[in-house]
């Protein structure tokens, strides 16, 4: 009895997932020149990596109420990491590496940064990271680096707030995530 009763909900949940879809909010789009992207589950083609992203992926930020504008990070094996923070003086950029699985700081660098780069890094962070999305297909790899690049909104340390991240594997240099690598590499020249 208990299994027949879970294979009747099951066929009327299938049911209403289908009304849904033909008769719900979905029907509308179509009419917008909107279409669902379509993901064949059993025989995904395989991601072209040389082809790039456009945009970034998103990903959860590692740490805990961050108290940065923005942070850059290159993981490899090297992992090497660039915040700028708000201070009473103005802004600062602070850099440093950590070796291995240590989360050790080494090569600290901290100094002042005027604030119209600020102001620049940080439009072109939030813009970048409010077009993040998922690709279908998944990226990442072994070999190479990823970029990881996040910014905040208000005052997250405080509850105040909120947290965008994005990341991509070997960016494209003619995509954006490519122009976004390039423009962290010159942050962290800049220090």
């Amino acid at each position: 009895m208990h299994s027949g009763s879970c294979l009747y909900r099951a066929g009327i949940f299938h049911f209403l997932v289908a009304a849904f879809l033909a008769f719900g909010p979905f029907s509308s789009f179509a009419a917008y020149g909107w279409e669902p992207y379509k993901v064949d589950l059993k025989h995904p083609a395989p991601y072209k990596y040389d082809e790039g992203l456009d945009h970034l992926e998103p990903t959860q930020y590692p740490g805990k109420y961050p108290n940065f504008l923005v942070e850059f990070a290159i993981l490899s094996e090297k992992r090497t990491f660039c915040q700028i923070v708000e201070t009473t003086a103005g802004y600062n950029l602070f850099k440093w590496d950590e070796i291995g699985t240590s989360e050790k700081h080494v090569n600290e660098v901290s100094i002042p940064i005027p604030d119209d780069i600020v102001d620049t890094v940080y439009q072109l962070w939030i813009n970048a990271l409010l077009e993040t999305r998922y690709d279908p297909l998944g990226t990442g790899g072994s070999d190479g680096a990823t970029f990881i690049f996040t910014a905040t909104v208000g005052r997250p340390d405080l509850s105040e707030g909120k947290v965008f991240c994005g990341k991509v594997w070997g960016p494209q240099l003619e995509l954006p995530p490519g122009w976004m690598a390039s423009a962290g590499d010159a942050v962290l020249q800049y220090a």
